[in-house]
Parts: C-alpha cells; structure tokens; sequence
C-alpha cells in the first residue's frame, strides 16, 4: 500500500505499490496541477525504489530517509500514535522541516543512489 500526503492541498493518495497505483498517482498529482515535487520516503528494505524510479522518471526530485531520523523528529512534535495517516503527513513535515540530500540516479543502471546506500539508509 501507498499512502501519499499532499501538504499545501491538504489531500492525501492511497493507492496499490504497483504500476497501476503509480499511474494512479500521477493522475492524483495532475488534478492540483502539480509539475515537480520533493518526496520524501522512508528507506525501509527495497519497497520504496519501484516509487522513488518512478517519480525520479516524472522528473520529481526524491529523498529516501532513514526512518530512525522520522521517528526522531515526530518524537520532537511528541507524537505517541503511529498510523498510516499520520506517518504520511509526519515524513511530509520532516520533509518540509530538515529539507532532507535528493538521491540521484546511477550513471550504469536505473537504481536510485543516495549517500548511505551502502548501508540501506541513504540519509
């Protein structure tokens, strides 16, 4: 499942992991006109790279998070609940807040890179 928040719209996307949700997102992001985005995903394991390929393809800029440095920032907003709702709505802010490092694209293949990657945790 995917779970897209939209701050400055005050909307939130929830659709498949899979081709078809993206494309449905894309649309989603259409409907407020949106041309270029900074999204912000948690590096958890490899769900997240099939999303961040494609918005990186869309021409969006992508940051992939250790989620340790989310849950850090939604302790400083002294969150104790932890739903996929507010998860999207929390990463949106972290985003906002710490401005997090863009990942950027391999020069010999389609994989996405960040700083960490050796690790798993980009950022």
């Amino acid at each position: 499942m995917l779970l897209c928040c939209y701050p400055t719209a005050n909307a939130r996307i929830r659709s498949s992991r899979h081709r078809d949700g993206f494309d449905e997102l894309r649309a989603w992001l259409e409907q407020f006109e949106v041309s270029s985005l900074h999204a912000c995903l948690e590096a958890t394991n490899t769900y997240g790279h099939a999303l961040a390929e494609f918005l990186y393809d869309c021409g969006h800029s992508v940051s992939m998070v250790n989620p340790a440095r989310v849950k850090g920032f939604a302790q400083g907003e002294l969150l104790r609940t932890k739903t996929d709702k507010q998860d999207a709505s929390l990463i949106a802010r972290f985003s906002l807040a710490m401005s997090p490092s863009l990942c950027t694209r391999a020069s010999q293949g389609p994989r996405i890179k960040g700083p960490g990657a050796a690790t798993g945790f980009p950022d």
